[in-house]
C-alpha cells in the first residue's frame, strides 16, 4: 500500500507546475507524512519549497525594512482616505498575517502541526523559525508602538468640548451659510477608529 501511495504522491508532485501547485499537493496529503517511507520519499521536494518560503519571508522583511512611509501601501492608503497612523497599523497587520501564512505553509510541507513547538522538531522547520523569529518580534514591536501612539493621540482629543456650538448659521447679503465648528483631528481619529476595528 505504501508503495502505491509513494508512486501516486511522486506522480502528483512531478506533475505539479510550480511551487503553488506543489503547496496544494502537500496540503492535501500531509497527513500521510507520518509514514516513514512516504516521509523519506518526499524529502527531495520539501527543501526547495521551504527555501521558496524562506525567500518570501526575506522579501516580506525587505518590505518592512523599507518602512511604511516609503511603500506603495502608503500611497494607496492615502488614496483610500486613511491617515498615516491607521495605514501603518493596517500595513503591519497585513505583513504579520502574511508571515503567519508562510509559517503555516512550511508546517504543511513538513507534515507537522502549525505550532512552533512541532516545527522545531524538524531541521528545516527550525531553520525557518530562526529566519522568521526575529522578523516577527520586530513586526510585533512596531505594531504595539503604533497602536500605543494612536491610543495616546486619541486620548489627547478627550479635552473639554468646544464652548461654541457645532453648527453656526450666518446670514450674509440675504443668503444663509452654515459653518461647522469641528476639529479635523477628531475626524481623522474617527476614520482611524472605523478602520482599526477589524
Amino acid at each position: 500500500v505504501e508503495d502505491v501511495l509513494n508512486g501516486e504522491l511522486k506522480k502528483l508532485l512531478d506533475e505539479a507546475k510550480g511551487a503553488d501547485a506543489m503547496f496544494r499537493v502537500f496540503k492535501k496529503v500531509n497527513a500521510l507524512f507520518v509514514r516513514p517511507a512516504i516521509r523519506e520519499n518526499i524529502k527531495a521536494y520539501q527543501k526547495p519549497l521551504v527555501d521558496s518560503v524562506k525567500d518570501s519571508i526575506k522579501s516580506l522583511e525587505e518590505q518592512f525594512t523599507m518602512q511604511y512611509h516609503k511603500s506603495q501601501a502608503c500611497v494607496m492608503s492615502r488614496v483610500r482616505d486613511m491617515t498615516d497612523v491607521s495605514g501603518g497599523i493596517v500595513w503591519a497587520r497585513q505583513l504579520q498575517r502574511q508571515l503567519g501564512v508562510y509559517q503555516k505553509q512550511v508546517a504543511e510541507i513538513l507534515g507537522t502541526g502549525s505550532s512552533k513547538h512541532e516545527l522545531e522538531k524538524d531541521e528545516l522547520g527550525r531553520d525557518l523559525l530562526k529566519t522568521s523569529g526575529n522578523f516577527e518580534k520586530k513586526l510585533k514591536k512596531v505594531l504595539e508602538e503604533s497602536v500605543k501612539s494612536w491610543l495616546q493621540g486619541a486620548g489627547d482629543l478627550r479635552s473639554p468640548l468646544i464652548s461654541s456650538p457645532v453648527f453656526d448659521i450666518k446670514q450674509e447679503s440675504g443668503k444663509y451659510r452654515v459653518e461647522v465648528n469641528f476639529d479635523p483631528k477628531a475626524a481623522d481619529r474617527l476614520k482611524d477608529y472605523r478602520l482599526l476595528q477589524g
